[in-house]
């Protein structure tokens, strides 16, 4: 039940994003930028809160492709 919860609860804040950029005067970009820098931080302190280790030996050994497909 807690999975479907966050599913609906993610797509719920995603759709928000078309939302956002109808009513607010700046370009779409920019509002998909600042909810991404937003969204970003809510994750990182929920990680730090939590405390993760973050171990960049481990995922550049195991999950390097995916690291290259979320820069471009």
């Amino acid at each position: 039940m807690k999975e479907k919860l966050s599913f609906i609860l993610s797509m719920i804040i995603f759709g928000a994003v078309g939302v956002f950029a109808e009513y607010i005067q700046i370009p779409s970009s920019e509002i998909a930028l600042w909810m991404s820098l937003i969204g970003s931080s809510f994750l990182l302190l929920i990680f730090l809160c939590n405390k993760g280790k973050f171990e960049w030996k481990t995922i550049l050994q195991n999950k390097w492709p995916l690291v290259l497909s979320s820069i471009a």
